[in-house]
């Protein structure tokens, strides 16, 4: 674990890093290259207080501060904002992020067909694929790889398809 993480990431961190990010990549997601992709930086447990992490190795330059941001589900808060504002379309993907629920185990609550409330961790996760990718008109075999390839999910086309429909029923703007 140890020579992964220094292989991945302690190897590129020789000097300033220049993260480039890309927005509404063909996936749904935003994307970062450059030096470092710095969104694939794992997320660490608190294991103590004094423990060094490889986010704890990068710090900024002398007279500059970082600012952090969480942007959680920022690609839908955009795209359901500039339908509503923008666009001026009713957008009940709008709704449903300002009323401070977890787009993603609604969604996923939607395309199972179970109360959001009974979604597990693994089951929001399968359904970040759709969450991201319905809204960019992926097709089922596109939407099946990517649920494949970035969510570890094997899903049959009929599965995809389903999950789909789910979808533009609950939210057909």
């Amino acid at each position: 674990a140890a020579e992964k993480i220094k292989s991945t990431y302690m190897s590129k961190m020789s000097g300033r890093l220049h993260p480039r990010f890309g927005i509404l990549m063909r996936t749904g997601r935003t994307n970062c290259t450059g030096d470092l992709a710095l969104q694939t930086i794992p997320k660490e447990a608190v294991l103590r207080s004094d423990a060094t992490t490889v986010r704890h190795c990068i710090v900024a330059s002398p007279g500059h501060e970082f600012v952090m941001a969480d942007f959680s589900q920022i690609e839908l808060v955009v795209l359901a904002f500039a339908w509503k504002q923008q666009f001026r379309f009713g957008s009940r993907l709008h709704d449903v992020i300002n009323s401070g629920q977890d787009v993603h185990r609604i969604i996923a609550g939607t395309v199972l067909r179970i109360d959001p409330k009974e979604v597990t961790d693994e089951q929001r996760k399968a359904a970040k694929a759709i969450s991201f990718g319905a809204p960019g008109r992926m097709g089922p075999l596109t939407l099946q790889r990517l649920a494949k390839n970035n969510y570890g999910k094997d899903l049959s086309i009929d599965e995809v398809e389903a999950a789909l429909a789910a979808y533009h029923a609950a939210f057909p703007e």
